[in-house]
């Protein structure tokens, strides 16, 4: 629900933008919009934070894919609640 974090054991560390380059695959059809629910976020080391802003009903599902060949992306697979 609100006020919980998430950060990811990624960073897009090639990207030369602030903003963090992700897919959400079946968006309008089987996944709800990921950014209506958090605030997708990367901070100047290029680690990729998720802050919870709303609660997210039963039966909602989200997914996100944040490793693309287009994207250099570092991860070690962790994350912190």
């Amino acid at each position: 629900g609100p006020g919980y974090s998430l950060d990811l054991g990624l960073s897009e560390y090639a990207l030369k933008t602030s903003t963090p380059q992700f897919k959400q695959p079946g968006l309008g059809s089987w996944s709800a919009d990921l950014n209506c629910y958090a605030n997708v976020t990367m901070a100047r080391d290029k680690s990729i934070s998720m802050k919870i802003t709303k609660p997210i009903p039963e039966g909602v599902r989200l997914k996100a894919e944040f490793l693309d060949e287009n994207t250099v992306t570092l991860t070690d697979g962790s994350f912190t609640l």
